[in-house]
């Protein structure tokens, strides 16, 4: 289907989901957001005279082709600048058939490919035109604005795959301009984009929108490429499913022309076999090489095959080399090096483990354990997996690693909520949403998949939780709907009112339309305002967790009585006394949680231990360590800080946290209340003006 520039492309339905379909803008062979954007800047180039077009790409990226196509189209010529590489790419070759120079650059890096194109286009300006990396221009973010023209109103988000940013800019920019307030989550792949949306963003985007990582680098395929029955672009778009929720419109950018495919009926050997044959010059090169029609076939398919492994994962390593070994019998001899390393991307070394798995085996069942460790690791999850209800599994093992893509799509859930740690902190705008990096100052916020998990795991259900250090709302709001009771205390006053605002006009609104469509019921959270030295002893809780503050990391500004205002000496002394009144008010065989980093000494560099420290502190008083897991947090801006650090003073940079779960009494009684709660007297909480405490709850948890 062919659009004009100008057009609005259709939303569509795929998959149960609305689709917004802009790579249906087609020319020269060439389709969606950045074709229209380069045809506008090829016509200006030729009206000025030009004899040519320059650009800089990845290898992989469908700019190349882009580019060449519609130069082709305007009779100009075209000289593509892309990253060092050994191999061609289907990219690449697209492009050589619009006659497209290609130049490799000095380096792996796709910078270095911009600065040649830029040298390149400096010297030949008066001749050649530049088309941008990644089409960052402010007419491709005008083009795509006019485009959000038939965003339906009722949508409750856009999901929007993130290459460069320039789309994500144009969307936000529409919506803005059209005064919707529909939320965005833009799906990252690649390098970060947060430069390019400064720059040609709305003012204030980063409020707008969500910005998630796939967990799926650039150059790996995704391993699913259809939604319902259209087919996505395995680099940018199919990464984009895991994140996908009813209710949200699919922006769909483009999809390259190497990776649509036709559709063909092949005989081999007698049976009909509907296949994908890839539009690739590179595959059709080889393909030419068999000669025979049925050895084509044969050809084409086994290679779609390997193909489709590759992409379902490393655990289909014999079945790849038994194919492998097929397509080596097929292609003259010499040819089967060039095929793997053209066509499949496959380095010499893991086709050789393909191809020895294959030989030495008749079946995968044969393989030893050994050699299929994988699927050993993934039975061994299975068993053990942690499930309650319908929630996301996690495996029970000691390392919580928060930037898989199960947990962060949890987290995203969470996020959606409306729950921001950040507001009423200090900073707060200096602090990108996750976990604390023990190594960053700022403002740091609770993960509240690490919520959910520690009160599923340790906590009983309608159980009563202690939180001594409360700050942000984020493990009240957690408990709540977990159906757990929260009582947080806190010395901030200020701060325990902002968290009550967040649940009364953001959070609360929420949970009501989750409650009216799933019929659950969630408990309202309670914080108290206080020093958490002077916490009532009167009433037992089932369950202790908390964050306290990491020595004066974090200045939370409480006055006196606040730990990150005092000396180390007086740090200890106040948290070891905290520590002795929680495990007071912890009933016996019951859990207790504190998530703890070792944090370095601003002055001197040296570690502060305060893992050692609220392990000794809970010995002390009378609790055993019992379960250390280690917090896998994002990398953020670590790879950024720690070279100049580690350079200077041999600093590692920091990615972890602990989370230290104490039992009080015998663990196997504690284990069997998390999943029976004994009846008990419920906790008690002191209001503002009362000289007397009142009950949380009578007969019946607090419902809400």
């Amino acid at each position: 289907m062919k659009k004009t520039k100008n057009e609005i492309t259709p939303i569509e339905k795929h998959g149960g989901y609305l689709v917004k379909r802009d790579d249906l803008f087609a020319v020269a062979g060439v389709c969606g957001g950045k074709a229209r954007a380069c045809l506008h800047l090829a016509r200006q180039a030729k009206q000025q005279g030009k004899e040519g077009l320059i650009t800089a790409c990845n290898i992989r990226s469908p700019q190349a082709g882009i580019v060449a196509h519609v130069a082709k189209k305007l009779d100009l010529k075209c000289h593509v600048f892309v990253n060092k590489h050994k191999h061609s790419t289907a990219e690449l070759d697209f492009a050589r058939q619009a006659d497209a120079e290609i130049t490799r650059a000095k380096s792996t890096y796709d910078n270095q490919a911009e600065r040649e194109a830029a040298n390149f286009h400096e010297e030949h300006s008066a001749r050649w035109a530049m088309i941008p990396f990644g089409m960052q221009c402010q007419e491709a973010v005008d083009f795509t604005a006019a485009q959000t023209a038939n965003i339906p109103k009722e949508v409750g988000r856009i999901v929007v795959p993130v290459g460069s940013g320039i789309t994500l800019a144009g969307v936000l920019k529409g919506l803005h301009e059209k005064g919707l307030k529909t939320r965005v989550l833009g799906v990252w792949v690649g390098r970060k984009p947060e430069a390019n949306l400064d720059k040609y963003a709305p003012e204030g985007w980063s409020k707008m929108c969500e910005l998630v990582e796939s967990e799926l680098e650039y150059k790996d395929f995704a391993p699913d490429v259809m939604l319902g029955g259209l087919r996505l672009d395995e680099i940018y778009e199919a990464k984009c499913l895991p994140y996908l929720k009813r209710g949200d419109l699919f922006w769909v950018v483009g999809i390259r022309q190497t990776a649509t495919g036709s559709q063909s009926q092949v005989e081999n050997r007698g049976l009909r076999k509907s296949i994908l044959i890839p539009e690739s010059a590179t595959v059709k090169h080889f393909a030419d090489m068999v000669g025979d029609e049925k050895k084509q076939a044969v050809f084409l398919y086994t290679t779609m095959e390997i193909s489709k492994l590759l992409r379902k994962g490393k655990e289909f390593e014999w079945q790849i080399g038994r194919h492998l070994l097929k397509v080596r019998k097929i292609l003259p001899h010499g040819q089967f090096g060039p095929y793997h390393a053209r066509v499949l991307d496959l380095s010499r070394s893991t086709v050789s483990r393909y191809k020895r798995l294959a030989e030495k085996y008749e079946t995968p069942k044969d393989i030893p354990q050994h050699s299929t460790w994988r699927k050993l690791d993934r039975e061994i999850r299975r068993r053990f997996v942690q499930r309650d209800g319908d929630d996301v599994p996690f495996s029970a093992f000691s390392v919580l690693d928060a930037t898989t893509g199960p947990w962060k799509q949890r987290k995203q859930e969470w996020l959606d909520l409306g729950i921001d740690d950040t507001k009423g902190r200090p900073d707060s705008e200096a602090y990108r949403k996750g976990m604390r990096d023990p190594s960053d100052d700022g403002v740091s916020a609770f993960d509240p998949v690490l919520a959910e998990v520690m009160y599923k795991w340790f906590c009983p259900e309608w159980g009563a939780v202690l939180d001594p250090f409360a700050g942000g709302m984020t493990r009240g709001i957690v408990a709540g709907a977990c159906n757990r009771q929260y009582i947080g205390w806190d010395i901030r006053e200020d701060q325990l009112d902002m968290n009550q605002e967040q649940w009364e006009d953001i959070v609360w609104p929420r949970l009501e339309e989750l409650r009216e469509q799933e019929g659950r019921m969630y408990i309202q959270p309670l914080w108290v305002s206080g020093e958490s030295q002077g916490m009532n002893e009167s009433h037992h809780y089932d369950f202790v967790l908390t964050c306290p503050p990491y020595f004066n990391l974090e200045r939370y500004g409480g006055g006196a009585a606040d730990l990150s205002s005092m000396t180390p000496d007086e740090f200890l002394a106040d948290y070891r006394l905290i520590i002795d009144r929680a495990l007071k008010l912890l009933a016996e065989d019951r859990f207790a949680a504190y998530v703890v980093a070792d944090v370095r000494d601003k002055k001197t560099g040296f570690y502060q231990r305060l893992v050692s420290e609220t392990e000794n502190a809970f010995e002390d008083c009378g609790a055993r360590l019992y379960n250390k897991f280690v917090l896998m947090t994002a990398v953020g801006s670590l790879p950024k800080r720690t070279p100049k650090q580690w350079e200077a003073s041999r600093k590692a940079g920091q990615r972890h946290q602990e989370v230290l779960v104490f039992v009080k009494g015998d663990p196997k009684k504690a284990t069997a209340g998390v999943k029976n709660l004994e009846q008990r007297p419920v906790p008690f909480f002191l209001e503002d003006g009362d000289d007397y405490y009142k009950p949380i709850i009578k007969d019946k948890p607090p419902l809400v």
